[in-house]
């Protein structure tokens, strides 16, 4: 894949970025009454510590891409990708 345009890739990212907003909050909204309903109010209380630990995760797997990247563009890909 050649792209010729560094505005694309900021683009590109960007509705990445907000879809993927989009979809947490939208399962967020839709799965708290499922959850609520189908395992009791009791059961709720697991959602704030399991918002953490996809949090977490999160966190890790931004640095684990930081890292990919870097190692990808050192490695002599990254200026066909960017045209540097």
């Amino acid at each position: 894949m050649r792209v010729n345009n560094r505005g694309n890739l900021f683009i590109i990212n960007m509705i990445a970025a907000g879809l993927s907003m989009v979809i947490g909050y939208g399962i967020s909204f839709f799965f708290t009454p499922y959850l609520v309903r189908a395992a009791g109010a009791e059961a709720y209380g697991y959602v704030g510590s399991d918002n953490n630990m996809v949090n977490y995760a999160s966190v890790i797997t931004i640095a684990l891409d930081y890292v990919a990247g870097c190692f990808y563009y050192f490695i002599g890909y990254g200026p066909i990708l960017l045209d540097v």
